[in-house]
């Protein structure tokens, strides 16, 4: 393979700026919608601990888990319901958030290390979801 020697140090510092900026083109991923996806999360959990009627932490030891029978398709649609809600408020804060920041710095959000991203964030998902 032939490398390209540059001719001067100022071109040598223009394609470490350049390798850098492709290197890091997605990390304009706001940090706010990691916050609002824990926020969102906890307000699912609560809302989850407070239609099933827990009382406190730690009851589970083989005893006292659950006053609502587990059987009861009512729960299970509640619970699909309030992760679904969870997911969709926490993608879509963050869809919104990265793309304000990412044209407020000029960067352009959909390109191949968006859809890599994509591709390995919905895996988890996917998985957790079916979990």
């Amino acid at each position: 393979m032939k490398q390209h020697k540059p001719s001067s140090p100022l071109e040598t510092l223009s394609e470490i700026h350049q390798l850098m900026e492709r290197s890091s083109r997605f990390i304009s991923l706001s940090g706010l919608s990691g916050v609002f996806a824990g926020l969102y999360a906890l307000a699912g959990a609560y809302a989850a601990y407070d239609y099933l009627d827990l009382e406190g932490v730690g009851y589970y030891a083989g005893r006292h888990f659950i006053e609502k029978p587990l059987n009861d398709p009512d729960i299970w649609t509640f619970l699909v319901a309030d992760a679904a809600i969870v997911l969709i408020l926490a993608i879509s804060t963050g869809i919104f958030l990265t793309t304000r920041k990412a044209r407020k710095d000029g960067n352009s959000i959909f390109d191949a290390t968006a859809k890599k991203l994509i591709i390995n964030l919905s895996i988890p998902l996917v998985a957790g979801g079916v979990f």
